[in-house]
Protein backbone atom coordinates (compact mmCIF):
# COMPACT_ATOMS: atom_id res chain seq x y z
CA UNK A 1 0.00 0.00 0.00
CA UNK A 2 1.24 3.48 -0.84
CA UNK A 3 1.29 6.28 1.69
CA UNK A 4 -0.84 9.34 0.83
CA UNK A 5 0.76 12.72 0.44
CA UNK A 6 1.04 14.90 3.53
CA UNK A 7 -1.47 17.30 2.00
CA UNK A 8 -4.09 14.59 1.51
CA UNK A 9 -3.62 13.07 4.95
CA UNK A 10 -3.67 16.48 6.62
CA UNK A 11 -6.81 17.47 4.75
CA UNK A 12 -8.61 14.30 5.78
CA UNK A 13 -7.60 14.55 9.43
CA UNK A 14 -7.90 18.26 10.01
CA UNK A 15 -9.74 20.56 7.65
CA UNK A 16 -13.08 18.77 7.77
CA UNK A 17 -13.30 19.51 11.48
CA UNK A 18 -13.68 23.27 11.09
CA UNK A 19 -17.28 24.28 11.83
CA UNK A 20 -18.82 27.42 13.24
CA UNK A 21 -20.63 27.29 16.58
CA UNK A 22 -20.43 27.92 20.28
CA UNK A 23 -19.63 24.44 21.60
CA UNK A 24 -20.04 21.07 19.99
CA UNK A 25 -20.10 17.45 21.14
CA UNK A 26 -19.80 14.69 18.56
CA UNK A 27 -19.75 10.96 19.21
CA UNK A 28 -17.41 9.16 16.84
CA UNK A 29 -20.23 6.73 16.11
CA UNK A 30 -23.15 9.15 16.24
CA UNK A 31 -25.29 10.08 13.27
CA UNK A 32 -25.29 13.78 13.97
CA UNK A 33 -24.12 16.66 16.09
CA UNK A 34 -25.78 18.35 19.02
CA UNK A 35 -25.14 22.08 19.21
CA UNK A 36 -25.16 23.92 22.51
CA UNK A 37 -24.72 27.65 23.05
CA UNK A 38 -22.58 29.19 25.76
CA UNK A 39 -25.76 29.73 27.79
CA UNK A 40 -26.71 26.06 27.55
CA UNK A 41 -29.55 26.36 25.03
CA UNK A 42 -29.84 23.57 22.48
CA UNK A 43 -30.33 24.94 19.00
CA UNK A 44 -32.74 23.27 16.63
CA UNK A 45 -34.06 24.37 13.25
CA UNK A 46 -37.20 23.48 11.33
CA UNK A 47 -37.02 24.03 7.59
CA UNK A 48 -39.82 21.83 6.28
CA UNK A 49 -40.23 23.58 2.93
CA UNK A 50 -36.50 23.78 2.40
CA UNK A 51 -36.19 20.05 3.13
CA UNK A 52 -38.75 19.20 0.42
CA UNK A 53 -36.86 21.27 -2.15
CA UNK A 54 -33.59 19.72 -0.97
CA UNK A 55 -34.98 16.19 -1.37
CA UNK A 56 -36.13 16.98 -4.91
CA UNK A 57 -32.75 18.51 -5.74
CA UNK A 58 -30.87 15.49 -4.38
CA UNK A 59 -33.10 13.10 -6.32
CA UNK A 60 -32.49 15.01 -9.57
CA UNK A 61 -28.75 15.10 -8.94
CA UNK A 62 -28.72 11.36 -8.20
CA UNK A 63 -30.51 10.62 -11.49
CA UNK A 64 -27.98 12.74 -13.38
CA UNK A 65 -25.11 10.99 -11.58
CA UNK A 66 -26.33 7.55 -12.66
CA UNK A 67 -25.62 8.50 -16.29
CA UNK A 68 -22.24 10.06 -15.47
CA UNK A 69 -19.10 8.27 -16.70
CA UNK A 70 -17.58 5.73 -14.33
CA UNK A 71 -14.41 7.27 -12.88
CA UNK A 72 -11.49 4.86 -12.73
CA UNK A 73 -8.83 4.95 -9.99
CA UNK A 74 -5.72 6.92 -10.89
CA UNK A 75 -3.74 5.53 -7.93
CA UNK A 76 -3.68 2.56 -5.57
CA UNK A 77 -5.45 2.61 -2.22
CA UNK A 78 -3.25 4.42 0.28
CA UNK A 79 -3.15 3.75 4.02
CA UNK A 80 -1.99 6.37 6.50
CA UNK A 81 -1.18 5.46 10.10
CA UNK A 82 -2.29 8.42 12.23
CA UNK A 83 -1.97 8.63 16.02
CA UNK A 84 -5.69 8.15 16.63
CA UNK A 85 -7.10 6.44 13.56
CA UNK A 86 -6.34 4.91 10.18
CA UNK A 87 -6.99 6.69 6.89
CA UNK A 88 -7.74 5.01 3.57
CA UNK A 89 -7.69 7.17 0.45
CA UNK A 90 -7.69 6.79 -3.30
CA UNK A 91 -7.60 9.24 -6.18
CA UNK A 92 -9.99 9.00 -9.13
CA UNK A 93 -9.91 10.62 -12.57
CA UNK A 94 -7.29 13.00 -13.92
CA UNK A 95 -5.23 15.33 -11.79
CA UNK A 96 -7.09 18.49 -12.82
CA UNK A 97 -10.70 17.37 -12.42
CA UNK A 98 -10.43 14.20 -10.35
CA UNK A 99 -11.61 13.52 -6.81
CA UNK A 100 -10.19 11.71 -3.79
CA UNK A 101 -12.29 9.26 -1.76
CA UNK A 102 -11.20 8.58 1.80
CA UNK A 103 -12.24 6.90 5.03
CA UNK A 104 -11.25 7.57 8.63
CA UNK A 105 -11.49 4.34 10.67
CA UNK A 106 -10.95 3.84 14.40
CA UNK A 107 -10.54 0.71 16.54
CA UNK A 108 -13.70 -0.34 18.32
CA UNK A 109 -15.90 1.74 16.02
CA UNK A 110 -17.82 -0.04 13.27
CA UNK A 111 -18.84 3.14 11.47
CA UNK A 112 -16.45 5.53 9.75
CA UNK A 113 -16.09 9.05 8.50
CA UNK A 114 -16.05 9.23 4.71
CA UNK A 115 -14.23 12.05 2.97
CA UNK A 116 -14.56 13.38 -0.56
CA UNK A 117 -12.00 15.88 -1.83
CA UNK A 118 -13.13 17.75 -4.93
CA UNK A 119 -11.43 20.24 -7.26
CA UNK A 120 -11.67 23.94 -6.49
CA UNK A 121 -15.19 25.32 -6.19
CA UNK A 122 -16.15 28.94 -6.67
CA UNK A 123 -17.58 29.31 -3.16
CA UNK A 124 -15.42 29.57 -0.06
CA UNK A 125 -15.72 28.75 3.63
CA UNK A 126 -17.51 25.95 5.46
CA UNK A 127 -21.12 24.88 5.61
CA UNK A 128 -23.44 21.95 6.32
CA UNK A 129 -24.33 19.93 3.23
CA UNK A 130 -26.51 17.00 2.19
CA UNK A 131 -25.66 14.19 -0.17
CA UNK A 132 -26.59 10.69 -1.25
CA UNK A 133 -24.82 7.37 -1.76
CA UNK A 134 -25.84 4.49 -4.01
CA UNK A 135 -23.77 1.31 -3.89
CA UNK A 136 -23.52 -1.21 -6.72
CA UNK A 137 -26.16 0.44 -8.87
CA UNK A 138 -28.84 -0.28 -6.26
CA UNK A 139 -32.07 1.65 -6.52
CA UNK A 140 -32.05 2.46 -2.81
CA UNK A 141 -30.23 5.67 -1.92
CA UNK A 142 -28.84 6.61 1.46
CA UNK A 143 -29.20 10.30 2.30
CA UNK A 144 -26.42 11.76 4.43
CA UNK A 145 -25.76 15.03 6.21
CA UNK A 146 -22.22 16.30 6.37
CA UNK A 147 -19.81 19.20 6.63
CA UNK A 148 -17.94 20.79 3.74
CA UNK A 149 -15.01 23.22 3.94
CA UNK A 150 -12.51 24.69 1.52
CA UNK A 151 -8.86 23.68 1.71
CA UNK A 152 -5.92 26.03 1.91
CA UNK A 153 -4.25 24.01 -0.83
CA UNK A 154 -7.30 24.47 -3.06
CA UNK A 155 -10.40 22.36 -3.50
CA UNK A 156 -13.11 21.36 -1.07
CA UNK A 157 -13.37 18.48 1.39
CA UNK A 158 -16.70 17.06 2.55
CA UNK A 159 -17.10 14.68 5.47
CA UNK A 160 -19.99 12.27 6.04
CA UNK A 161 -20.66 9.79 8.84
CA UNK A 162 -21.12 6.34 7.27
CA UNK A 163 -22.69 3.37 9.06
CA UNK A 164 -21.03 -0.05 9.14
CA UNK A 165 -23.76 -1.58 6.98
CA UNK A 166 -22.96 0.90 4.21
CA UNK A 167 -19.23 0.21 4.54
CA UNK A 168 -19.91 -3.51 4.19
CA UNK A 169 -21.95 -2.87 1.05
CA UNK A 170 -19.09 -0.88 -0.45
CA UNK A 171 -16.69 -3.71 0.30
CA UNK A 172 -18.86 -6.14 -1.66
CA UNK A 173 -19.58 -3.85 -4.63
CA UNK A 174 -17.78 -2.75 -7.78
CA UNK A 175 -19.02 0.81 -7.88
CA UNK A 176 -20.73 3.56 -5.94
CA UNK A 177 -22.35 6.87 -6.78
CA UNK A 178 -21.92 9.77 -4.40
CA UNK A 179 -23.57 13.16 -4.69
CA UNK A 180 -22.76 16.33 -2.79
CA UNK A 181 -25.31 19.09 -3.35
CA UNK A 182 -25.57 19.40 -7.16
CA UNK A 183 -22.40 17.43 -7.94
CA UNK A 184 -22.28 13.68 -8.51
CA UNK A 185 -19.56 11.08 -9.11
CA UNK A 186 -19.58 7.40 -10.10
CA UNK A 187 -16.52 5.63 -8.71
CA UNK A 188 -15.09 2.19 -9.53
CA UNK A 189 -14.61 0.39 -6.20
CA UNK A 190 -12.16 -2.36 -7.07
CA UNK A 191 -9.81 -3.78 -4.41
CA UNK A 192 -11.99 -2.69 -1.49
CA UNK A 193 -11.55 -5.99 0.44
CA UNK A 194 -7.76 -5.60 0.28
CA UNK A 195 -8.05 -1.97 1.38
CA UNK A 196 -10.23 -2.94 4.35
CA UNK A 197 -7.72 -5.65 5.28
CA UNK A 198 -4.92 -3.08 5.30
CA UNK A 199 -7.05 -0.81 7.49
CA UNK A 200 -7.70 -3.69 9.90
CA UNK A 201 -3.95 -4.26 10.20
CA UNK A 202 -3.49 -0.57 10.90
CA UNK A 203 -6.19 -0.63 13.60
CA UNK A 204 -4.57 -3.68 15.19
CA UNK A 205 -1.22 -1.89 15.38
CA UNK A 206 -2.94 1.17 16.79
CA UNK A 207 -4.62 -0.84 19.55
CA UNK A 208 -1.30 -2.41 20.48
CA UNK A 209 0.25 1.05 20.73
CA UNK A 210 -2.54 1.95 23.18
CA UNK A 211 -1.71 -1.09 25.29
CA UNK A 212 -4.93 -2.92 24.34
CA UNK A 213 -5.52 -6.53 23.38
CA UNK A 214 -6.81 -6.34 19.76
CA UNK A 215 -8.65 -9.65 20.14
CA UNK A 216 -10.63 -8.31 23.07
CA UNK A 217 -11.75 -5.32 21.05
CA UNK A 218 -12.54 -7.14 17.81
CA UNK A 219 -14.50 -9.86 19.64
CA UNK A 220 -17.04 -7.30 20.83
CA UNK A 221 -20.22 -7.77 18.80
CA UNK A 222 -22.25 -4.98 20.42
CA UNK A 223 -20.26 -1.91 21.48
CA UNK A 224 -21.00 -0.03 24.71
CA UNK A 225 -23.90 2.36 24.17
CA UNK A 226 -24.39 5.61 26.12
CA UNK A 227 -27.26 5.77 28.59
CA UNK A 228 -28.99 9.07 27.96
CA UNK A 229 -27.57 11.86 25.85
CA UNK A 230 -23.76 12.17 25.85
CA UNK A 231 -24.28 15.90 25.31
CA UNK A 232 -25.21 16.12 29.00
CA UNK A 233 -21.78 14.93 30.09
CA UNK A 234 -20.11 18.25 29.30
CA UNK A 235 -21.90 21.59 29.32
CA UNK A 236 -20.77 25.11 28.39
CA UNK A 237 -20.54 25.83 32.12
CA UNK A 238 -17.70 23.29 32.25
CA UNK A 239 -15.49 25.40 29.98
CA UNK A 240 -12.26 25.76 31.97
CA UNK A 241 -11.69 29.29 33.21
CA UNK A 242 -8.06 29.20 32.15
CA UNK A 243 -8.94 28.12 28.62
CA UNK A 244 -11.69 30.73 28.36
CA UNK A 245 -9.39 33.48 29.58
CA UNK A 246 -6.72 32.48 27.07
CA UNK A 247 -9.23 32.08 24.26
CA UNK A 248 -8.32 28.41 23.85
CA UNK A 249 -10.49 26.18 21.68
CA UNK A 250 -9.89 22.70 20.38
CA UNK A 251 -10.97 19.20 19.50
CA UNK A 252 -10.32 16.43 22.03
CA UNK A 253 -10.62 12.78 21.09
CA UNK A 254 -10.65 10.40 24.06
CA UNK A 255 -10.71 6.66 24.57
CA UNK A 256 -13.00 5.49 27.35
CA UNK A 257 -12.39 2.06 28.87
CA UNK A 258 -15.80 0.68 29.85
CA UNK A 259 -16.06 -2.33 32.16
CA UNK A 260 -18.63 -5.14 32.06
CA UNK A 261 -20.94 -3.08 34.30
CA UNK A 262 -20.93 -0.12 31.91
CA UNK A 263 -18.76 2.08 34.12
CA UNK A 264 -15.83 4.09 32.80
CA UNK A 265 -12.63 2.85 34.40
CA UNK A 266 -10.20 4.99 32.45
CA UNK A 267 -10.16 7.98 30.13
CA UNK A 268 -7.16 8.59 27.92
CA UNK A 269 -6.66 11.46 25.50
CA UNK A 270 -6.02 10.07 22.03
CA UNK A 271 -5.87 13.36 20.17
CA UNK A 272 -5.02 16.45 22.20
CA UNK A 273 -6.57 19.87 21.74
CA UNK A 274 -3.12 21.28 22.60
CA UNK A 275 -4.76 22.83 25.63
CA UNK A 276 -3.96 21.05 28.87
CA UNK A 277 -7.03 22.43 30.63
CA UNK A 278 -9.42 21.39 27.83
CA UNK A 279 -7.93 17.89 27.69
CA UNK A 280 -8.18 17.53 31.46
CA UNK A 281 -11.74 18.88 31.60
CA UNK A 282 -12.87 16.47 28.90
CA UNK A 283 -11.59 13.38 30.68
CA UNK A 284 -12.72 14.61 34.09
CA UNK A 285 -16.30 15.22 32.96
CA UNK A 286 -16.64 12.21 30.64
CA UNK A 287 -14.90 9.90 33.08
CA UNK A 288 -17.23 10.74 35.96
CA UNK A 289 -20.53 11.43 34.17
CA UNK A 290 -20.55 8.91 31.34
CA UNK A 291 -22.74 5.83 31.76
CA UNK A 292 -23.03 2.99 29.26
CA UNK A 293 -24.93 -0.15 28.53
CA UNK A 294 -22.12 -2.72 28.56
CA UNK A 295 -20.65 -4.21 25.42
CA UNK A 296 -21.64 -7.76 24.49
CA UNK A 297 -19.68 -10.59 22.92
CA UNK A 298 -21.02 -13.11 20.40
CA UNK A 299 -22.62 -15.12 23.23
CA UNK A 300 -24.41 -12.06 24.59
CA UNK A 301 -22.17 -11.83 27.66
CA UNK A 302 -21.31 -8.40 29.03
CA UNK A 303 -17.61 -7.71 28.45
CA UNK A 304 -15.17 -4.81 28.87
CA UNK A 305 -14.67 -2.67 25.77
CA UNK A 306 -13.51 0.73 24.59
CA UNK A 307 -15.40 3.68 23.20
CA UNK A 308 -13.83 6.46 21.14
CA UNK A 309 -15.53 9.84 21.54
CA UNK A 310 -14.78 13.35 20.33
CA UNK A 311 -15.49 16.67 22.03
CA UNK A 312 -15.16 20.06 20.35
CA UNK A 313 -14.66 23.10 22.57
CA UNK A 314 -15.51 26.36 20.79
CA UNK A 315 -16.23 29.85 22.07
CA UNK A 316 -18.83 32.11 20.50
CA UNK A 317 -17.93 35.59 19.39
Amino acid sequence: MAIPSDATAKAMSGEAGRMAGAWRFADARSTGVRWTSRTGDVRFSDHGGDMIMLALSLALTALQSQSAPLLQPSAKWAIDYADDQCFLSRKYGDAAAGVTLGFGLMPGVGAAEMFLIEPSQTDKGGRSVSGTIEVGGAKARTTLSGVSVTLKEGGRITRFHVAKTLLDQMGASDEMTITVEDRGYRLHLNSMPAAYAAADACKTDLMKSWGLDPKRVTDVQVPPEPIGSPASWVSPNDYPKEARTNGETGRVKVRLDVDADGKVTRCQVVTSSRSQSLDAATCERAGTRARFRPARDAAGKAVPAIRIMTFMWLMSD
